[in-house]
């Protein structure tokens, strides 16, 4: 199974130093993540006042592969989206069960609802094949727990709300985790094609 993900996920990640949790978490063998070829490129920039996320980032780079070119047909159907996250959902229809695509962009997520609830094939073959930033820390408190979870987050630099929200010096377990399944319930009852925790 390929494992499509967004700039914005692993910018999180690597400033939460869970990157080598993540590649364990989504049991995705070597070079079967694919990134956007931006991402190496744009990370100098996002991340340049961040040497711990940029060495994580460094160390993350020998398990991934840039994702190819989307056929055109598969493209059109993502017409509106910026070209990172069009590449993606695209490649994703063009894999079709082979793959599932993670993302933190909620403003892609809204236009691509929009488009799935006008064309119900594209919303069939992306049914249960995405999920969000939410879903993915739910996976990884599961996984390693909360504290060792929550003190990584802490210590890093996170941009994200949820992130913030979510974890901290002063949040416990319950508190976490009842944050990311609001969020999350919001999400997918907005969009019933994220996959569900």
């Amino acid at each position: 199974m390929v494992l499509l993900s967004d700039n914005d996920i692993v910018f999180e990640l690597a400033r939460s130093n869970l990157l080598s949790e993540f590649l364990e978490t989504v049991r995705c063998p070597p070079n079967q993540i694919w990134v956007l070829p931006s991402l190496f490129h744009v990370a100098r920039k996002r991340l340049k006042d961040d040497c711990a996320a940029h060495a994580a980032l460094e160390a993350f780079r020998p398990n991934v592969f840039s994702i190819p070119a989307a056929s055109s047909r598969a493209l059109a159907l993502f017409d509106g989206l910026d070209v990172g996250e069009q590449q993606m959902f695209a490649v994703l229809v063009d894999l079709g069960g082979s793959a599932e695509l993670v993302t933190g962009d909620k403003r892609a997520l809204a236009a691509v609802a929009t488009i799935a609830s006008n064309a119900p094939p594209v919303a069939s073959v992306i049914a249960d094949r995405v999920y969000c930033l939410e879903l993915l820390m739910l996976r990884l408190v599961r996984q390693y727990g909360f504290e060792f979870i929550n003190s990584r987050v802490a210590s890093g630099t996170s941009k994200n709300v949820a992130m913030k929200v979510c974890f901290g010096v002063h949040r416990t377990q319950a508190d976490a985790e009842a944050y990311l399944h609001r969020y999350l319930n919001d999400l997918t009852g907005s969009w019933s094609f994220l996959l569900k925790s």
